[in-house]
């Protein structure tokens, strides 16, 4: 069995414009590779292969071609009521620093005393909380996606009426020119 790590939630750095989290060396290190994880590789496998996937999230990918890796984090607080584990699902992206991944949702949290239960492994996680977030992203994605690629329809159409509507101008000018000669030729000629 691996070692699980637990992380303060204050070292926890998330750009939510940019559907990123920022990881510490240490982070990227210890970030635990679960069975639900390997459900996110195999929903996240059919979506990456849309060379637009993280254009619709907002997120500035740094290689052209990343492997899907997805891991998690526990970071680990107190809600005033109890201890908590805030799970939160990454797909590992930047390998430089500083470290960056694209962040699966928002993550959530679940009672330590939850987290510590073991079935063959530390459960770590909601299996039901898992299945609705994977859930919630596929349709965000086809969201995002038909959102996309509706404003980049009317953007279209939009540049071939303003093109159009230039080719008649010019169309117009061209055959004022062109009268303007004839009258011009006419008066010259009387």
């Amino acid at each position: 069995m691996e070692p699980i790590w637990f992380i303060e939630i204050k070292e926890q750095s998330i750009g939510i414009d940019k559907n990123a989290i920022v990881l510490w060396d240490a982070e990227l290190t210890i970030a635990a590779k679960t069975n639900e994880d390997k459900k996110w590789d195999s929903l996240l496998v059919p979506f990456v292969e849309d060379k637009m996937f993280f254009t619709y999230f907002n997120y500035p990918v740094s290689m052209d071609h990343l492997e899907i890796d997805v891991r998690s984090m526990y970071y680990i607080y107190s809600n005033w009521e109890r201890i908590v584990v805030k799970v939160q699902r990454f797909l590992k992206d930047r390998m430089v620093k500083p470290y960056r991944a694209f962040l699966l949702n928002d993550g959530y949290e679940i009672p330590f005393a939850e987290a510590l239960v073991i079935r063959k492994e530390l459960i770590l996680s909601s299996s039901i909380l898992e299945e609705q977030y994977r859930n919630e992203f596929t349709q965000k994605f086809l969201r995002l996606q038909f959102e996309y690629q509706e404003e980049h329809r009317i953007q279209e159409e939009q540049r071939q009426l303003e093109e159009k509507q230039r080719q008649k101008l010019i169309q117009g000018k061209a055959a004022t020119r062109r009268g303007t000669e004839k009258e011009n030729n006419a008066a010259n000629f009387r």
